[in-house]
Order: structure tokens, then sequence, then C-alpha cells
């Protein structure tokens, strides 16, 4: 009876250590370490920071598990531009100038509107030249009223032929 008592001990001895070497999930020290094998129950995210124009803003997010949490960035809308305002129309020798603003933020952006110089009309003759004296013409700008002058030349004397008026004599 001793030998069937030592050779049961022994065979229950077996029995829990190959028992002990089989792995179960429930109580195996690896899946308790192991959190990427648990199914995360997200709860809905929730705004943390609004974004901005510029700046980009937050939202987070919980496990209802665990307690876990992510947070992720909220892109950056981007402004919002109002119509171009003209501050200061241009003249034909001065620039001028436009502003939109944001219409959220209220940042303003200024731009320049160049000059776009003058548009001449066409010259007009106001004295002729003569043979020894210069003349003059003038022309207008169409959008500003500004007036150029300018001389014109005398053309100078245009010479015909030689004629005799009296013929040589000995004594002259």
């Amino acid at each position: 009876m001793k030998k069937i008592a030592k050779s049961t001990i022994a065979l229950i001895l077996v029995l829990v250590f190959i028992v002990g070497m089989i792995p179960t999930p429930a109580f195996s020290s690896e899946s308790a370490s192991d959190e990427s094998h648990i199914e995360h129950s997200w709860i809905g995210w929730e705004v943390t920071a609004e974004p901005g124009c510029t700046e980009n803003g937050s939202q987070k997010r919980s496990c209802s598990i665990c307690g876990d949490a992510e947070t992720e960035p909220i892109p950056a809308s981007g402004h919002s531009w109002g119509e171009w305002t003209v501050t200061a129309e241009p003249t034909c020798t001065a620039d001028g100038e436009k502003v939109h603003s944001c219409t959220v933020c209220g940042e303003t952006v200024t731009e320049t509107i160049p000059a776009p110089g003058h548009s001449w009309g066409e010259w007009t003759v106001t004295a002729e030249p003569t043979c020894a004296e210069d003349g003059e013409k003038v022309h207008s700008c169409t959008a500003c009223g500004e007036t150029v002058t300018e001389t014109i030349p005398a053309l100078g004397h245009t010479w015909g032929e030689w004629t005799v008026t009296a013929e040589p004599t000995c004594a002259e």
C-alpha cells in the first residue's frame, strides 16, 4: 500500500507540474502585462482646445474600461478673408492701398495698389515754329489733367537760288 501511495503521489505531482506548464490566458502573467490584447471601449472625442485660424486645437478621448486616454490635434482652420476695401485710391504717380480682414480673428492684410502712370493724350501744337522762332506743343494726361509742354525747334531759313539783282561793273 505504501508503494501505491508513493506512485499515486508521484503521479499527482507529475500532473500538477504538467498542468502548471500549460499557459491560460485568464491567469497568464504575459497577458496581464501586455495591454495590446485588451479591446478599448473609447468614449467620444472631447475638444480640449478649439482650433484658431493659425493655431491647432486638440481633442481627447478615454477608454471606459481601463481609463487610458489619447489626444490628437485638430488642424487650424485657416483665415476666412472678407472682401477687399480700398483705403487709398492710386493716382497717376502715387500708389494706393487696399485692406481685408479675417472675419474670425480680425487679422488684417494690407496690399499696395500700384500707380498706373499717366495716360497721355495726343500732342496739340499751341504755337507753330517759324524760321527764326521756336514753336510749342502740349499734351495732357486724360486721367489727372497734368500737362507737359515741349518746344518745337525753329525751322530755320530755306534759302532759294541766288539771283543777281545788279550786274557787276568795272567800277563796282
